[in-house]
């Protein structure tokens, strides 16, 4: 219960009540840059292929991004297990 009186008070002291379709899309990129890595190297450690999965990655970010996208601004309508501030 302390824990969630907390996070409440937290809430109150926040100066921004929520977030742009740009923060959104920035936290897509940033997370994708990561994942990207992660693809690159998997799928070369798979093929032996450098170019090969540079470009599969590239592809599959481009695809991932936009679907992270979507994904956030949909979370963002639903209100289930959002703290309310009275």
């Amino acid at each position: 219960m302390k824990s969630i009186k907390k996070v409440i008070i937290r809430m109150k002291k926040k100066k921004f009540a929520d977030s742009t379709y740009g923060r959104s899309f920035l936290k897509g990129v940033c997370w994708e840059f990561i994942s990207f890595s992660i693809t690159t190297i998997a799928v070369y450690i798979v093929y032996g292929n450098l170019i090969f999965s540079m470009e599969f990655s590239l592809i599959l970010s481009i695809i991932k991004i936009f679907i992270f996208f979507i994904h956030e601004r949909f979370w963002k309508t639903i209100s289930w297990g959002k703290i309310k501030i009275s």
